[in-house]
């Protein structure tokens, strides 16, 4: 178990279960994937899978999933979500994920190689892992600069390297939404987006290259690079303007970010705008 410098007495509470356990803290916050690499350094087993704080597994999971491990692949699962209120808990938001299992049942594949790394665009709810510890080392580890993303990019990683993924078509463990928790709290929703957008557009703008990818996955980045550039500055743009931090608008570093999307967000009137800057000026706030 490793503590991330959390709040919590987390070392009283597992006071009782020392006997069976290693226990960690890092003296300050590192994120999820150091607090990741931290575990993988400290644990002794062969197969590596990770359960974060707000994650469960079902009685029976371990003995479901490590078979398909031990045959020689790393094994992507996904979870319930689960929201908590004062209501008590309840299952939430699984629809579009069992629809996109459900196709993925009739259509396959069930299995990803680096030949077929760019379908793993169109699975992101399906990142958590089992791996061996052999093909974790290959893989580097998580991306410790990452606040967001780390399991896509660790998949990414594993692909390039040619270890296979095979994916689970059964949601397999929960995740629980705390009515307290970082993604549900109004005051940081709109600058979490914002962080992911931008992790997110980072993660594929340097994927290309630091990763030994095939064409067609590499073009895929760029185009999703630029997916991910457009909703962010979106986003930047939706949350001065509701913040009314207008000032904000008209600095150089929020124009260079958020003058490719001012036509798709404001129109007609903001191509006009785009066209008034003058494309010498245009180009400047680009580069």
């Amino acid at each position: 178990v490793v503590d991330d410098a959390s709040a919590d007495d987390l070392a009283a509470a597992l006071a009782p279960f020392r006997g069976r356990i290693a226990f960690f803290r890092h003296e300050r916050n590192m994120g999820l994937s150091a607090t990741r690499n931290t575990g993988v350094r400290h644990a002794t087993g062969e197969i590596l899978a990770f359960l974060d704080a707000d994650d469960w597994w079902p009685e029976g999971f371990l003995q479901d999933v490590v078979p398909q491990v031990a045959r020689g692949s790393a094994v992507c699962y996904d979870n319930y979500i689960v929201a908590e209120s004062e209501l008590g808990r309840a299952e939430i938001g699984t629809e579009g994920r069992q629809t996109l299992l459900a196709t993925w049942r009739s259509t396959g594949p069930r299995r990803l190689c680096r030949e077929n790394m760019d379908l793993i665009i169109s699975i992101p709810s399906l990142f958590k892992i089992l791996v061996h510890r052999g093909d974790f080392a290959l893989a580097s580890g998580y991306h410790e600069g990452l606040r967001d993303a780390e399991d896509f990019h660790f998949c990414m990683k594993l692909l390039a390297h040619d270890i296979g993924l095979t994916i689970d078509l059964e949601h397999r463990g929960f995740y629980l939404v705390r009515s307290t928790s970082l993604l549900r709290s109004i005051e940081r929703s709109a600058q979490r987006q914002l962080e992911a957008l931008a992790a997110w557009r980072r993660m594929f703008e340097e994927m290309p290259r630091t990763l030994p990818l095939p064409e067609k996955t590499r073009r895929e980045c760029r185009r999703l690079s630029r997916y991910y550039q457009g909703r962010y500055a979106d986003a930047l743009f939706r949350h001065h303007w509701h913040t009314r931090h207008f000032r904000e608008m008209t600095r150089a570093p929020f124009l260079r970010t958020a003058l490719p999307a001012i036509p798709a967000v404001l129109g007609v009137k903001g191509r006009g705008l785009v066209r008034r800057l003058g494309s010498r000026r245009a180009a400047r706030l680009r580069a």
